[in-house]
């Protein structure tokens, strides 16, 4: 699908244009026929038989692109939600997993320039001085390898000149956000062009705390790309990319929902509303607490089996997007560090045969700290991640170029390196109260993987007529993980509530006592022998120390389509596809290494029909029907570990699932200036068979639920004006329109009364955004005012319960500002 700002932004002529020529200025008003990529090749959008969303740079640029979140509202069926981890979550069409770990891949493929990016956490820089932006849909797995199920996103970056080019952009809006942008290009040498591009983002604190006066959000991150081409004949080429960023700004604190103990006579009373009633009227024995919580749902005094409680009200946001609330004192600042470095090779061979090698290496750090209960109550749940991923990519692929016939057959290969180390203070949380008799601070997450994968493609395009043809591709992949990971106490004062509980394990199975432990010694233990024996270190049971696991994959992703072209400018094609996403293992806090079992592979199987039409360039509508068939689907779901912790987050799978869906745009220039665009997608996503645990801990059939976090409608719709004021003037102006459809981030089955499910509703929003300005009219300088969420709509996209509470991450207040860019 087409969305109509990159028709708008983009028309022919400035697709087309090779890395070679000068980036003139176009006339934004027109539709044209679109290049794209998608197939590693360059071809015309009404050949490409699959749906995909193509955004130009000018639209990119009018719209405040700056982040990756800011896509999900230029792409219908795409969301793009913070997991609190600095790790966003990417869902297209439904296809997605909430799932924040460093070293966890998304079910969306990102590139950039075809170069890989194998973690969500790396993609953070991709917005940095683009050309387009290509949204692919549906399973990608034959060209763009497993970890594709949803579709992928391959951010096409502006090129080096063969003429001297520069620009800078300047950005300043609402809490002093803003950014310095600019770039250089054009040739050093006769066979030598370079470009440089770099950003510096800024911005105070955006969140109010609710208990004093203070602030959090400030932004401090720069971004750069250097980019060289080495031309040194017609048949041999060498484009040499260095990027990276860094991240000093703040992270972002979640806003209270409610309070939800694992264990109620230990909850915080800083949190909760108490009933001074003798506590002996009680039912359960009272712990921390100088009286019984109150049930939320009831009025009740809590027993064991009514865990929800009242929170303070003083403590709840409500629907203010700007309050929250964090522990004083502490800091939030990132350190975070991005960099990577690519080589690319082509050789033309002949007149039909080309070879092309991509490598690149790239290497990331974290360190922050992040607030996760939204409270100012000290240490209740605060997150101290440090973390580190080396990745490297190698692919090789030859295209032959016959009259019918187009060919390409490619190898590549990863090896992955991921460390990730959480430190959890949970000194408040009631899973740590009373370990058998024991307090503790919390504990400390270690997990190491090693992930080398490889695999060989090819695919093929038959011409069988003027108007028919048949492609199809094939890929075989093989994935091999090694996980090393334990859980530790974080302090002295924890350890011996971790050694009396391993004890109490170790008594029971008639084996003596272990010494104390010291902070950071593993405290997670094997308990069951038939998992014990898969370990390859070989660690006895019962005994504390690292697990060590192996994952070892194969899989066939393939694809067969056939086009129809009725006439030059349309299109007709149905797309049988099949994609993978890899297992993986999770991160988390365990005592019991059985919770470290991995996920097994995803697999899904895509039908599509769709098509597509343009009439010159005054009208262009495109549309297509879905349906995903879904194997062992990924998700992050509650499971046991195990004490002292219980239900907590972990991955999942769901053995059956389905999702069905239709999208469509329409793209209309009535007359000289004015463009009208709008699209949308309708999602139906259903669990066949899956057991699991709920909200309340209870094991249920989920069976007919909809997916979580996946809207039945998105909407996008779009009107642009532009006209001349003088000679030498154009004004114009845009408003853009977004809107989702109420999900629910936890599982809804129908028939299933689960009376604690409304904190986890995500509700429906619309968002509008605007533009107003003027530019030259040959294009050297702009300058135009902007709003985003003119209208100050609340809106969330992500729930999660961590230890004693519910929090959501709202969507940023209404933001404005003004920017102004020249080019020379």
């Amino acid at each position: 699908m087409l969305t109509a700002s990159a028709m708008v932004a983009l028309p022919a002529g400035a697709y087309a244009q090779t890395a070679a020529a000068p980036q003139a200025a176009v006339d934004d008003a027109d539709i044209g026929e679109i290049v794209v990529t998608a197939q590693r090749r360059e071809q015309a959008l009404s050949d490409v038989g699959m749906s995909i969303s193509a955004i130009g740079g000018e639209a990119l640029q009018t719209r405040n692109f700056n982040n990756v979140s800011d896509l999900s509202k230029l792409v219908p069926g795409l969301s793009v939600s913070d997991s609190g981890f600095s790790t966003p979550i990417y869902t297209l069409r439904g296809v997605g997993i909430n799932e924040p770990s460093i070293g966890s891949s998304s079910s969306v493929a990102i590139y950039v320039d075809e170069v890989p990016l194998a973690y969500p956490v790396m993609t953070q820089g991709t917005a940095l001085d683009l050309q387009r932006v290509e949204v692919l849909k549906g399973p990608q797995g034959t060209l763009y390898g497993q970890n594709s199920t949803g579709g992928a996103i391959n951010y096409i970056a502006n090129k080096p000149t063969d003429e001297f080019a520069a620009g800078i952009s300047a950005t300043l809006g609402r809490f002093m956000r803003g950014n310095v942008e600019g770039f250089v290009s054009g040739p050093l040498a006769p066979t030598l062009k370079a470009r440089v591009a770099v950003r510096g983002s800024f911005g105070d604190g955006w969140q109010e705390s609710l208990s004093r006066n203070d602030s959090l959000g400030k932004v401090r991150n720069y971004t750069a790309r250097a980019i060289l081409d080495w031309e040194p004949s017609d048949n041999f080429k060498v484009s040499f990319n260095a990027n990276g960023w860094i991240d000093k700004s703040d992270t972002i604190a979640p806003q209270l929902v409610a309070v939800f103990p694992g264990n109620s006579f230990n909850v915080d009373r800083n949190l909760v509303v108490v009933d001074g009633a003798n506590p002996a009227s009680c039912s359960a024995p009272v712990g921390r607490l100088p009286g019984c919580p109150i049930n939320a749902l009831t009025g009740t005094r809590v027993t064991a089996a009514n865990n929800p409680v009242i929170t303070r009200p003083e403590l709840l946001p409500g629907r203010n997007p700007r309050a929250a609330d964090w522990d004083a004192g502490r800091d939030f600042d990132r350190d975070d560090s991005f960099w990577q470095g690519s080589v690319r090779a082509e050789w033309q061979l002949n007149d039909t045969i080309a070879l092309t090698s991509i490598t690149s290496y790239a290497k990331l750090k974290r360190d922050q700290t992040s607030e996760f209960d939204g409270t100012a109550v000290s240490e209740n749940l605060a997150n101290f991640q440090k973390g580190e991923i080396k990745s490297f990519a190698q692919e090789v692929r030859m295209t032959a170029d016959f009259a019918n016939i187009h060919w390409l057959v490619g190898a590549n290969y990863g090896n992955d390196r991921t460390n990730d180390d959480v430190t959890q203070f949970l000194r408040n949380a009631s899973a740590v109260q009373n370990i058998f008799g024991f307090p503790s601070n919390g504990g400390r997450i270690l997990a190491r993987q090693r992930i080398k994968n490889w695999a060989v493609f090819t695919s093929i395009d038959a011409e069988l007529t003027d108007q028919l043809t048949l492609s199809g591709g094939i890929r075989l992949s093989e994935d091999t993980r090694k996980f090393r990971g334990c859980g530790a106490p974080i302090d002295a004062f924890s350890t011996p509530a971790y050694t009396a509980l391993i004890n109490t394990f170790r008594a029971g199975a008639g084996l003596p006592p272990i010494p104390q432990l010291v902070a950071g010694q593993c405290y997670a233990v094997y308990t069951t022998a038939a998992v014990q024996q898969q370990d390859t270190a070989g660690l006895p049971l019962l005994t504390p120390g690292f697990a060590n696991r192996t994952l070892k994959e194969d899989n066939v992703p393939w694809n067969v389509n056939l086009n129809f072209k009725p006439t030059p400018s349309s299109l007709v094609y149905a797309r049988v596809s099949r994609g993978y996403k890899a297992g993986n293992f999770s991160t988390l806090n365990t005592t019991d290494h059985v919770a470290y079992n991995p996920v097994v592979q995803e697999k899904l199987t895509a039908y599509e029909l769709g098509g597509r039409f343009r009439l010159g360039r005054m009208f262009s509508f495109e549309a297509a029907a879905f349906r995903y068939d879904y194997i062992d689907k990924q998700l992050r779901a509650r499971v046991f570990v195990g004490p002292p912790f219980g239900n907590i987050n972990a991955q999942d799978t769901i053995p059956k699932s389905r999702l069905k869906g239709f999208e469509a745009s329409a793209t209309l220039r009535p007359i000289e200036g004015l463009t009208l665009s709008g699209s949308g997608t309708y999602i139906k996503s259903k669990i066949l068979r899956y057991t699991g645990q709920t909200v309340d801990g209870i094991l249920q059939d989920q069976a007919g639920s909809p997916f979580n976090f996946t809207p039945k409608y998105s909407l996008n719709g779009d009107i642009n004006y532009e006209h001349p004021v003088s000679a030498t003037l154009n004004g114009f102006i845009g408003l853009n329109v977004s809107y989702r459809s109420k999900t629910s981030a936890v599982f809804t089955p129908p028939n299933t009364p689960q009376p604690n499910l409304a904190p986890f509703k995500i509700d429906e929003y619309t968002l509008i955004d605007g533009q107003l300005g003027v530019e030259d009219a040959d294009g050297r300088w702009k300058a135009f005012i902007w709003g985003k969420n003119i209208f100050n709509k609340y809106y969330s996209t992500n729930v999660v319960r961590v230890s004693d509470v519910i929090v959501r991450f709202a969507g940023m207040p209404a933001t404005y500002g003004a920017t102004v860019s020249y080019k020379f």
